[in-house]
């Protein structure tokens, strides 16, 4: 059902589109799962030096459009799964042309190439003390904008020994940017034409990864995806499926409101609209009167249009590292190794 409402999503108009491309954010985040031995095993836990986190934790991938908040595909796996493998699942959901942003996490030879492959544009940012030769030539260079060729990895050859139409080099796009701090990031792209895409679009493209940091926050805080009733496999995927549905349904509403309301100042409040929808999904799913369904519907959407917040662009927050604590109960939440 979950992928149904994200057809009807695609088919939405106004499409969003930035440049003629549809843009979406891949990214991960950690849940935290309750105790059974079922998920401890097929999970697993975290570990550190003094053993074994009593909690199993999972994985949940997304790919995020980010011009319309809308999750479009989530992957469920072990905390400690490749994120990287878990993107490549994304793509088969994507389109030739449309634009993928991803973290420093993603960058690697096979994550470009399965990109190009597919005719899938990408931005991610790169490590700037990563082994990547290319990259701290071009940082000693001091240029902002750069084509540069990228050889096949060791890695990367190893995985396509028994594929040929794998190339031994492929042609990429590095940009500098520089932030507001001070601090400099560098960026990979496939957008190699630099009149259609010039570099100071960059400076604003990677910015608009942060609604998927948003949707990980709302999806904890707002609809309070940890708190799991099921203990066992199947208990858990159903509840996490029915988390992202009711986001996909909530998001379906928030632009058909949003296209009856085109001019306004504050943009819709996802928070109070995912509570307006939960409250009224039992009579949208249950009911078998059209009548009711209809009025039920004319009332959502007359909501959502009607609650606000204010917008808060170029938002940036520091990575806040924490002050390692020390543990006086370690055997309390860890597991013996």
């Amino acid at each position: 059902m979950f992928y149904r409402v994200v057809d009807l999503l695609n088919k939405f108009k106004p499409q969003y589109l930035w440049k003629g491309h549809r843009l979406f954010a891949i990214d991960g985040m950690k849940i935290q799962l309750p105790y059974s031995e079922e998920l401890r095993n097929h999970f697993k836990c975290p570990q550190n030096q003094q053993g074994e986190h009593h909690y199993p934790q999972a994985l949940i991938s997304k790919l995020f459009c980010v011009l319309t908040d809308v999750v479009y595909d989530f992957e469920v796996a072990p905390y400690d799964s490749s994120e990287r493998e878990l993107a490549l699942l994304h793509l088969d959901r994507l389109r030739p042309s449309d634009i993928v942003i991803e973290d420093r996490g993603y960058p690697s030879y096979e994550m470009f190439w399965e990109h190009i492959r597919r005719q899938i544009d990408f931005v991610m940012r790169m490590k700037t003390n990563a082994n990547w030769t290319i990259i701290k030539e071009f940082l000693r260079t001091g240029k902002k904008d750069q084509i540069v060729t990228i050889n096949i990895t060791p890695t990367a050859k190893k995985r396509y020994q028994d594929d040929p139409t794998v190339p031994e080099s492929l042609t990429l796009r590095l940009i500098r940017i520089t932030l507001n701090t001070g601090e400099t990031e560098v960026l990979v792209t496939s957008l190699l034409d630099m009149e259609q895409y010039q570099y100071e679009d960059f400076q604003l493209l990677y910015h608009w990864r942060w609604p998927i940091e948003e949707a990980n926050r709302s999806a904890k805080h707002h609809q309070f995806l940890e708190k799991f009733h099921a203990k066992n496999m199947n208990g858990i995927l159903q509840e996490i499926n029915a988390h992202y549905l009711l986001m996909a349904i909530t998001r379906l509403f928030m632009l058909q409101a949003e296209a009856q309301t085109p001019e306004r100042i504050y943009g819709l409040s996802y928070k109070s609209a995912v509570d307006f929808v939960s409250a009224q999904l039992p009579i949208l799913f249950l009911s078998k009167n059209n009548k009711t369904r209809s009025k039920v519907i004319y009332e959502l959407l007359n909501m959502i249009s009607n609650m606000h917040e204010k917008t808060r662009p170029d938002r940036s927050f520091p990575r806040q590292v924490k002050a390692r604590r020390v543990n006086r109960f370690p055997l309390a939440i860890c597991r013996a190794p």
